[in-house]
């Protein structure tokens, strides 16, 4: 399909004599076409033996893109080109204005091409805004021809000798002053690019700036020569979705929705906003496509026409749904592909651990990755900044220095004895925060000012050291909490938190170990006992002295101090050389490295080309006169920055459009172990064993038994449940006094031990709703009002039965999920309601509709949330919504924000106590008294809970949000574990098995 850009259709289509108009041209037969084009370093566009532009994907370039030089255009413009998607998901041409922002861009993908005006300083529009599309089918791997014209404010499109699109920008009047070209998820094709501008336009010379730029940008100890231009093989084609999407879908819909929705949403009414006159047919617009799913689940729900309308018979609903439901799913089709999905940070410092054995905080040196769908391991909520950029190369660095270890074995720290030496002398004499029995240092305050900073603790080199300290209890026949922090121990420094260790009356040894730097110091003290010191002073105020108090209090008997713990060479550097002398070695021995690292860090073969990328600057570094290892350093900072190892590529199909055998590998692994796939499953994924059922099911329990499936409940459990939100809120201390920081690690940890209970006994998903036993210690069974025996230290958790009809069990009762559903001071049954059908039920009530305020609890405690909102529901517009979120939020004001139980509410500053009120009406009639009668209409929802929880392991192993096309997979996989009684983690295995978990 291809053809000369200076043909008689250009001749006489165009309003312009050719002989003034070609204004800019490149057909890149010559070899040397890109050197009018910034193309970026390392170069992202080259040249290939056909002579054609060809778009390539460097490390650390998600989006490949350049630009050609400046010049200026005023007027009309014509735009021609020749291009080949290849493997590209999407192609963009980019008109940009004198100024360097683009005025208008069109966005060719394998449905068509998209127009879209961009908001920048020319352009006064909010955000970015879609002009129109022109829908044609584009096949990987052919040729097509485009030709844009500019002309008065109006644009036209056209591919090959189709029909000719016109849309009208205002914008395109606009200066223009260069040309940009980028590509997503592949190479691109161009050729044969052509600009026609109308007469008398000139084109800056721009060369010289060009090519200083170029030489700016390659480094010269990194030859530019080591990315080659490449052939790629060809792409399975997609299946042909537009049959379905071209036909006049609407027509069969038409006469159910004349009877039954346009009296309500026309043009006129616009009940809820919705205008169905108005309402387009092109589901490639992300909105449409979300509106007609909306009305599809509430005509199939039942809600839609409401009550009070005429009713549908069933049999017109049925084939109302069954026209439409075909229509959505090939609508959400062209809406699901393939996103290049970055690790998270969780991810990153796992995969970074895992690979070269170490144990390293990676995660702490990066911002919180944005949730999407619920979870930080979207893809599309992933993105890559300059910012991040450079964490990711002051964590590389980190990296290799930890590997390389110190270059001389240090001398060893050791310390047995008393804390007083380690501590400041003015915390015993001149503050008498502290003092000395028989050589112990006893401690009475558990807060920051506690005093029992080691201080004076100089630690020699960097590494691994392990502190035992030797505690009893004092003045105490009851045991002792005992807390440990390391780090900068300022208030404003970075503290790390070991946890909590209870300390019986007989003494206990804790041990802590943990990664220190000089600087860095250790902070033991007691928690629980008294707060305030200040009314203990030193003895020559004449007051009481810390000697004369007799409450409780902890003895820190000794401590014993030894490190690095860590051998030098160290292990990891050990695994990186394998026997390789770094004083001898060469570019040969690097070649050797890289050819048994990058497949285990890129979680796939490596070709020729991608080793030959990384020796190369080695050699050129060591052809610099650098040692090996500096050459090494640099080579492995490159691979750890890198696309490939920064981005899970799960885009390339089989033959029966599943991802191949490697990235199934790693899609069970960041699934259950947040981190890339060990020796056996890369063995099964090379010998292609890994999709047979039997062997997947196998692997997915082998890494479900294994300690590092921990990542599980923290990346999985953590998000669903929202526990990361603990802290979002500080509750009221005059209200809930009994609050602090040791109940709400427990809170946490209850929420945690509970998850993995049912995971690990394979109990049903029931139990998420409703249970007759719980994970607790000490510390929350009184918090809860539980009796129960309790065995081992008070931290540690065991499982606690309940009697029968108590009001905890399940996950809707436990503290955690309790207290981040409240704000602190208040409960909110609207938040609590949303909770329970977003993380429980998996049903995402809409927004409230604008305009609408929101409803304020009354401080003063004359009325309950609750009165205000029945009076919010007297709101039309309100009632509808608030029938499904408010029964749960009431359920659940039998229990305050901290997740304790309540029969009255508590104001701040007021005496009055108006009772709770816990009892309601679920949207379908079913009425509750109580939160047990409440979880019991829950069990009859089980199928919906079950839905719910599919579709949110299945976001979270796939990193990308569910829709309409998944649904019927989703259910079949609920089917599957419904006749055992919905066990949890034969649910997990379901979605291993499943089409989705299979597919790019």
């Amino acid at each position: 399909m291809r053809r000369l850009l200076l043909n008689i259709l250009f001749l006489t289509a165009s309003p312009w004599v050719i002989a003034d108009s070609i204004f800019f041209s490149a057909d890149f037969a010559d070899k040397d076409g890109l050197s009018d084009w910034k193309v970026g370093e390392p170069p992202n566009w080259a040249v290939n033996e056909d002579g054609q532009m060809q778009s390539i994907f460097p490390e650390g370039t998600p989006f490949p893109g350049c630009r050609s030089p400046f010049f200026e255009a005023e007027g009309d413009l014509r735009f021609e080109f020749d291009f080949c998607l290849n493997e590209a998901r999407e192609v963009q041409f980019k008109v940009n204005h004198t100024g360097g922002g683009h005025l208008y861009r069109l966005m060719i993908s394998n449905v068509g091409v998209k127009l879209r005006v961009n908001r920048n300083q020319q352009i006064p529009i909010p955000e970015a805004s879609d002009v129109g599309m022109v829908q044609q089918r584009l096949e990987p791997n052919e040729w097509y021809t485009l030709v844009m014209e500019s002309r008065d404010g109006k644009v036209t499109v056209q591919i090959d000798e189709g029909e000719s699109h016109e849309f009208e920008i205002e914008w395109s009047k606009y200066p223009v002053g260069s040309l940009g070209l980028a590509s997503r998820g592949g190479d691109v094709l161009l050729d044969n690019i052509v600009v026609a501008a109308a007469p008398g336009t000139e084109k800056k010379d721009n060369a010289a700036v060009l090519e200083n730029e170029m030489e700016k940008r390659i480094p010269a100890s990194v030859p530019a020569s080591t990315l080659v231009p490449h052939k790629t093989e060809p792409v399975a084609v997609v299946e042909d979705l537009d049959p379905i999407l071209e036909k006049d879908w609407l027509g069969p819909l038409d006469d159910f929705l004349a009877r039954h929705c346009f009296d309500c949403h026309d043009d006129a009414v616009m009940k809820g906003e919705l205008d169905m006159y108005s309402l387009g047919t092109d589901l490639s617009d992300p909105e449409t496509l979300r509106i007609w799913v909306r009305i599809f689940d509430r005509v199939k729900a039942g809600e839609m026409p409401p009550e009070k309308k005429p009713r549908p018979e069933e049999g017109d609903k049925t084939d109302f749904l069954a026209a439409l439901q075909p229509v959505l799913v090939a609508g959400h089709e062209l809406h699901d592909e393939v996103v290049l999905r970055r690790l998270n940070r969780l991810e990153y410092e796992n995969t970074v651990n895992d690979l070269f054995g170490l144990d390293m905080r990676l995660a702490e040196l990066f911002p919180e990755d944005a949730q999407k769908h619920g979870f930080d391991n979207n893809g599309s909520g992933l993105t890559l900044s300059t910012e991040l950029i450079e964490l990711y190369l002051k964590a590389a660095h980190q990296v290799v220095d930890r590997i390389y270890g110190h270059e001389e074995k240090p001398e060893p720290f050791t310390y047995d004895g008393p804390l007083r030496p380690l501590i400041s002398e003015n915390m015993f004499v001149r503050w008498g925060k502290l003092m000395e029995v028989d050589g112990a240092t006893i401690v009475y305050s558990s807060n920051q000012g506690a005093g029992t900073q080691l201080s004076n603790l100089k630690l020699p080199v960097e590494g691994r050291y392990r502190f035992r300290f030797h505690l009893e209890p004092w003045q105490s026949e009851a045991p002792v909490m005992f807390q440990v922090q390391t780090g900068i121990l300022t208030r404003s420094g970075d503290k790390r938190f070991h946890g909590y260790y209870e300390i019986p009356p007989g003494g206990r040894v804790v041990e802590v170990t943990d990664w220190m730097v000089p600087g860095e110091s250790i902070y033991p003290r007691p928690f629980g006992t008294m707060n305030n010191i200040a009314a203990f002073t030193a003895p020559s105020k004449g007051k009481l002295t810390i000697h004369d108090y007799e409450g409780t209090g902890l003895a820190i008997k000794r401590v014993e101090i030894e490190g690095p713990l860590d051998p030098t060479p160290t292990v990891a550097r050990q695994q990186l050389f394998q026997g390789i002398d770094p004083a001898t070695a060469t570019v040969n021995e690097a070649r050797k490295i890289f050819e048994r690292l990058l497949p285990r860090a890129f979680r796939r073969p490596v070709t020729g080309t991608e080793v030959f990328r990384y020796t190369s600057q080695v050699k050129a570094l060591l052809n610099e006169g650098r040692t090996f290892e500096e050459a090494m350093r640099w080579g492995l900072v490159a691979m750890l920055t890198s696309a490939d190892f920064l981005f899970l590529d799960e885009s390339r199909a089989n033959d029966e459009g599943e991802i191949d055998d490697y990235a199934l590998a790693s899609r069970l692994s960041y699934f259950l172990w947040s981190s890339l796939p060990d020796g056996e499953l890369r063995g099964l994924a090379a010998s292609g064993r890994i999709r047979d059922p039997e062997i997947l099911q196998a692997q997915a329990e082998r890494l479900l038994r294994d300690e590092k499936a921990d990542a599980f409940t923290r990346g999985f459990a953590h998000q669903w449940l929202d526990l990361r939100e603990i802290d979002a809120t500080s509750p009221d201390t005059k209200l809930f006094p009994e609050f602090e920081d040791f109940l709400k690690f427990s809170m946490v940890r209850e929420s945690e031990a509970f998850f993995e209970e049912v995971l690990g006994k394979n109990h049903s998903i029931r139990e998420f709703i409703d249970s007759d036993w719980l994970m607790l210690n000490p510390r929350l069974a009184k918090h809860y009002g539980i009796k129960a025996e309790f065995g081992g230290p008070g931290e540690e958790f065991q499982r606690v039965s309940l009697p029968q009809g108590h009001e905890r069990g399940g996950i809707l009762t436990q503290a955690s999920v309790l207290k981040v559903t409240a704000n602190g001071a208040n409960t909110s049954p609207v938040n609590r309601g949303v909770w329970t059908l977003e993380n429980l039920l998996g049903i995402h009530p809409p927004p409230p509709p604008p305009g609408i305020p929101a409803v304020v609890p009354d401080v003063s405690g004359a009325k309950t949330l609750r009165q205000l909102l029945d009076a919010h529901r007297d709101e039309e517009s309100c009632a509808s919504c608030h029938q499904k979120i408010d029964p749960p939020g009431f359920a659940l004001e039998s229990f305050d924000p901290v997740g304790a139980s309540r029969n009255h509410y508590l104001f701040q500053g007021s005496r009055k106590r108006l009772p709770v009120d816990a009892t309601g009406v679920t949207s379908d009639g079913q009425i509750f008294r109580n939160i047990q009668q409440f979880k019991e209409i829950l069990q009859g929802e089980i199928e919906q809970v079950s839905h719910g929880l599919a579709e949110k392991l299945l976001t979270y192993a796939t990193g990308r949000a569910m829709g309409f096309s998944d649904r019927e997979e989703i259910h079949r996989l609920v089917e599957t574990v419904s006749e055992d009684g919905y066990p949890f983690r034969d649910l997990i295995h379901a979605v291993v098995q499943s089409e989705i978990f299979r597919q790019p």
